[in-house]
């Protein structure tokens, strides 16, 4: 793996399950870089476990701590958006497993557990907003957005070779996998520090319009 750290054309992609990490792994694929969707390719890999800076993954390729990996991104998705996605994630046993507890280390405190009992929405927004905040902590390069095709420009950039998405690249993996009953009004039931620690991610994420959405629902 030391072979890998500091080369130039060698990228690392973060992000959280369901969030378009396929996607993005399959958009630069299609630029020309081999890189892997969790494993380890000649151009870097892209895999929302490797903020938990393991030699070990319940699913394929880990990388262990990334201080030493020049090249990081980040990718993200509207959390309204990805909401609905994530609660049926939730109930993937390993994913969830590893999620719960990489936050319980990190942050000191079972936010899994503590929020069960305000129910799925509340849950996923704890995985959505703890998973992200350690992702922007290995300060990335770029923030990549996979439902703003401008920012195709801005991971253009980052790479050095120029990505278009088009209607070959796949934009969901599992499109039948999705929570229908999700609705903005939800939010109501979820813990105001989590609606205040989620709508400031969400300025940092680039999302003002989702921040602006969730803050109505604050003190309401």
């Amino acid at each position: 793996m030391s072979c890998i750290h500091q080369r130039e054309d060698f990228f690392v992609g973060l992000g959280h399950p369901r969030c378009g990490t396929g996607f993005t792994t399959s958009l630069i694929a299609s630029a020309g870089l081999d890189i892997g969707h969790e494993f380890v390719r000649e151009n870097g890999i892209v895999s929302w476990m490797l903020p938990a800076e393991r030699y070990r993954n319940p699913f394929n390729d880990a990388i262990g701590p990334l201080a030493s990996f020049p090249n990081i991104f980040c990718i993200a998705r509207s959390p309204l958006a990805a909401i609905p996605s994530i609660i049926p994630e939730n109930h993937a046993r390993e994913s969830y497993k590893f999620r719960r507890h990489v936050i319980r280390e990190r942050f000191g405190a079972d936010h899994f557990a503590a929020l069960r009992k305000h129910g799925p929405v509340s849950v996923a927004i704890a995985s959505y907003t703890c998973w992200f905040e350690l992702c922007l902590g290995f300060r990335p390069g770029v923030i990549f957005r996979v439902d703003r095709e401008a920012d195709d420009a801005l991971l253009s950039e980052f790479l050095g070779t120029p990505v278009r998405r088009n209607d070959d690249i796949p934009r969901n993996s599992r499109p039948a996998r999705r929570n229908k009953d999700f609705a903005p009004e939800m939010l109501a039931d979820v813990p105001e520090p989590w609606l205040d620690r989620l709508a400031a991610l969400c300025g940092r994420l680039g999302y003002d319009e989702d921040a602006a959405q969730i803050a109505r629902h604050v003190g309401g």
